[in-house]
């Protein structure tokens, strides 16, 4: 512990001495020397390099700054411009030995043609003691003589014309020897020059890298240099180990932190699992009461529907929907939900037996037998809209019937057909007495859509007695 206590101490007193402002805060300090360290980290990497450039450089730095490289700049320079004066000499020189020689060309010419003359001559001889050429009177001897003076002072010419050509030679040779001590001059001297502006710009770069990342060595000391860097990297060494010392202590009061959260949320998820096997088991509690519920209410209704089971076999016997099956029971099954099922004969569905007539005969004395297995209901009406569609004429007499044995035990019958003749019948059925009339209302749509009656009739009674028999005499 106390070993620990001294090496947050000495990470605080490394963090203190830092030239920058960092937060009050630990975590944000922390972060902040992170920071600071991956800067110094990234500068490293830059300011290394230009130090070992700089290092590279040291050789060419103290070749420039010494006298020798001095004096050899200088005379590198005084070469080049002796090189370049004689140069122009040279160029002078060769014009003059074009000029001249180009005159002595232009004689040479003249020569030429003289010399054709007097090999012509020599070659023709006197004729009739004349001279061919001047045809002037001219002996032997005086012709010869002519001969060899001209040829003579044609020998003196050539003599001046090899001599021009050769110092044209000359100056041209000079000339080239001067061009190239010129080439050579200016070669050197350049390439001092380039050299002196390499070190120059390699400098440039090495100070401006010291300069962007505040390094205050010489660019032109890498000895200096080097021992900065190294004590830039041990500073850096040291305040990563503050910083993880810092991290460490950081980390342990984290861990303390969250090993509390954790003992505290466990306790709080005990409590929370408790609370849920309670919910559970009033959920399953429920549960099983809803299912109760059901399973009472559909017993209920089991029980009722008992009721209702006699008063429906004997509607359906009335009613007749099959000839064949005279006889109707009943399924009433499921716990949770009920269902009621209807079978005939050996258990068959007359859901797919029956025709949609048969089908609706026998739904009729389903909705009879639950109207009719009302005690409770004050409600005496019976409404029925069109209840013999697709029932055939036999069965719809049988409904007219039973519905006239419903009318007798008080209830009202309000009857909906289409045909006009079971409209008679069920008015002469369903009458209160057999002495009242009975009314049919005949209804037809309204222009606005809606229902209005057309017409209306009584239905009188017929007689009881219309052929009375015959009495004896």
């Amino acid at each position: 512990m106390a070993e620990r206590s001294a090496d947050i101490s000495d990470a605080l007193r490394i963090i203190g001495s830092l030239p920058i402002s960092l937060p009050s805060g630990l975590v944000e300090r922390v972060e902040a020397i992170r920071k600071l360290i991956v800067e110094k980290r990234i500068a490293l990497q830059e300011i290394d390099p230009a130090r070992m450039l700089s290092l590279e450089l040291l050789p060419e730095l103290v070749y420039f700054n010494s006298p020798s490289a001095q004096a050899e700049i200088e005379s590198a320079r005084v070469a080049q411009e002796n090189a370049l004066r004689q140069k122009a000499l040279a160029d002078e020189r060769l014009a003059e030995a074009i000029r001249v020689d180009a005159a002595a060309k232009e004689s040479d010419e003249y020569a030429a043609h003289m010399a054709a003359i007097l090999d012509h001559g020599a070659a023709v001889g006197l004729q009739h003691s004349r001279c061919p050429l001047c045809d002037a009177v001219r002996t032997t001897a005086e012709f010869d003589m002519a001969i060899s003076s001209n040829k003579g002072r044609l020998a003196a010419r050539g003599k001046k014309l090899a001599a021009a050509a050769a110092a044209l030679a000359e100056a041209r040779s000079a000339q080239a020897v001067a061009e190239q001590t010129v080439t050579l001059a200016r070669n050197r001297y350049a390439e001092l020059e380039r050299r002196q502006e390499a070190v120059k710009h390699k400098l440039a770069t090495v100070r401006e890298i010291y300069a962007r990342y505040g390094f205050k060595a010489s660019p032109d000391d890498p000895i200096k240099a080097e021992e900065q860097v190294f004590a830039e990297q041990e500073n850096l060494v040291r305040l990563e180990r503050a910083l993880a010392n810092l991290e460490a202590s950081n980390a342990i009061d984290r861990v303390k932190v969250l090993e509390a959260r954790v003992a505290a949320l466990r306790e709080r998820a005990d409590q929370e699992a408790a609370k849920l096997a309670v919910a559970e088991r009033v959920v399953e509690a429920a549960r099983q009461i809803d299912v109760t519920a059901r399973t009472v209410a559909n017993q209920i209704l089991t029980e009722q529907f008992d009721t209702v089971m006699p008063l429906l076999k004997e509607l359906y016997r009335r009613l007749r929907p099959h000839a064949d099956w005279t006889e109707i029971e009943s399924d009433f099954g499921g716990k949770v939900r009920g269902s009621l099922n209807f079978a005939v004969g050996d258990g068959y569905n007359p859901q797919f037996l029956f025709s949609s007539g048969q089908r609706r005969t026998a739904g009729l004395a389903f909705l009879l037998a639950v109207h009719l297995s009302r005690p409770w209901c004050n409600w005496r009406s019976l409404l029925l809209d069109d209840p013999v569609q697709h029932i055939d004429d036999y069965r719809a007499l049988n409904l007219v019937e039973v519905l006239a044995a419903i009318r007798r035990t008080g209830r009202q019958v309000i009857v909906a057909v289409e045909a006009p003749a079971l409209a008679d019948v069920l008015c002469r059925r369903l009458r209160s007495a057999s002495g009242d009339i009975g009314r049919i209302f005949d209804l037809r749509t309204s222009k606005t859509g809606t229902a209005e009656v057309q017409s209306l009739y009584d239905v009188y009674p017929m007689p009881r007695l219309v052929l009375r028999p015959a009495q004896a005499s």
